[in-house]
């Protein structure tokens, strides 16, 4: 399937764009009077197989406890988790839908900030959503970005990329997509909007 050459797919990521407040570590550290910089050095090791889909993250939450030798919540990931929808994205994305534009999210999470995202009703903006641990790739390897214009039956050329990281952006770059770094801080959501329509 070939979508026509004026037709636009956005892709939108969630963290750090769609939601806000998205770090769990610094509430990790603080609640189970845990070493941040340990506890980050750690996770910054296993986040990917999680993100992949190839480390059930059950089990890291066992090896966090083992590690700190405290007994830690298997819903750890989930009470520690506690996103802010970003009131100008999410009229932007119903905006672009309105417009006619496909717009989805591709986003790297794993199953329990999924279960939350659910329940915030966020994945309902969207006309469907891609998560990381489901497709077993993450940004910003190309397979998670060629898995995406395939299924949905465009070309690269098409595609509009929003991401918060420059490595992110690069990737779909690389792979002929056109992306736009979004900063929450820096950002106006207005600009973003023309950014993408341009």
């Amino acid at each position: 399937m070939n979508r026509e050459k004026d037709k636009l797919l956005c892709i939108f990521d969630i963290g750090n764009v769609v939601l806000s407040d998205i770090d769990m570590l610094n509430e990790i550290s603080r609640r189970y009077q845990l070493p941040f910089g340990q506890l980050k050095e750690d996770y910054d090791h296993y986040q990917y197989p999680m993100m992949d889909g190839v480390l059930d993250v059950e089990l890291y939450i066992q090896h966090l406890s083992f590690l700190f030798n405290t007994p830690l919540p298997s819903d750890l990931f989930e009470v520690t988790f506690s996103p802010v929808v970003v009131t100008g994205v999410a009229e932007l994305i119903r905006a672009l839908r309105l417009e006619g534009i496909r717009v989805v999210a591709g986003s790297n999470t794993f199953a329990p900030h999924e279960n939350v995202i659910r329940e915030m009703g966020v994945f309902a903006l969207f006309d469907r959503t891609y998560l990381s641990h489901h497709m077993g790739i993450s940004k910003p390897f190309p397979g998670f970005f060629s898995s995406i214009i395939e299924q949905e039956g465009f070309q690269p050329e098409q595609v509009v990329f929003i991401d918060d990281l420059k490595e992110n952006i690069e990737a779909a770059s690389a792979s002929g997509i056109r992306g736009i770094q979004f900063h929450q801080a820096h950002h106006a959501v207005s600009d973003l909007h023309a950014q993408i329509l341009g």
